[in-house]
């Protein structure tokens, strides 16, 4: 008797290679054939992919779906309070942002076509939306705010935080000191708009050099 195989263990392999197709060539350059031979089964039928996917679109959905949880599960540990000061809280967010500017500053690579860029953001489209979600929390338990100031401002943050990464990242600054000197105008956007005081921005902006400094040295 024919053992079946797993349909999980199949469909992850369909994500896993259609999120590379499509960032190396966009959504119109890839068919479910070009999908099913990279996934290596060249004699396979495209019924094989209709039995995971209702359409080449449910599939996309789920490759945007699964880079951009893969970005928000760090994300949510950066923005969680669990018993931080405000201050603690603030480092681990910005530490956060600069380690992801550091880890992903290729993230679309020179030479690579325009077209995959729509996939990046639909990427950025969603992470952002959900970004403002736990912006909203920690602007509500931390600072107090009324919950729905603390959704306008969680907007406004999401929005212009992941234009001013997305616009780093697809500008392709690979140099450390880019990514500081990026880290700290996020800092100063996060700051002026929360209306945090002088003193508090200038200490964590302190910090942030130290931290920077110090991964500059290990990297030597």
């Amino acid at each position: 008797m024919r053992t079946k195989r797993d349909p999980g263990i199949r469909q992850e392999a369909f994500i896993h290679v259609a999120t590379k197709l499509f960032m190396e060539k966009g959504y119109e350059a890839v068919s479910i054939r070009d999908i099913l031979d990279a996934v290596a089964d060249k004699t396979a039928s495209p019924s094989v992919f209709y039995y995971y996917f209702s359409s080449k679109d449910a599939l996309y959905q789920a490759c945007v779906d699964t880079v951009a949880q893969a970005y928000l599960s760090e994300m949510r540990f950066w923005f969680a309070m669990d018993g931080k000061t405000l201050d603690e809280w603030m480092l681990t967010l910005v530490s956060g942002m600069e380690k992801y500017l550091l880890d992903e500053k290729a993230l679309i690579k020179p030479g690579m076509p325009v077209k995959n860029r729509l996939f990046v953001l639909d990427i950025r489209d969603q992470v952002t939306r959900q970004i403002s979600g736990l912006w909203a929390d920690s602007l509500t338990c931390g600072f107090s705010l009324p919950r729905e100031e603390a959704v306008s401002m969680a907007h406004y943050l999401a929005g212009g935080i992941g234009e001013m990464l997305f616009r780093f990242l697809t500008d392709n600054q690979n140099e450390m000191e880019d990514v500081f000197r990026m880290t700290e105008r996020i800092v100063s956007f996060a700051a002026n708009t929360i209306n945090c005081p002088a003193e508090q921005k200038a200490k964590l902006v302190s910090k942030l050099k130290e931290s920077h400094n110090n991964r500059k040295k290990v990297s030597k």
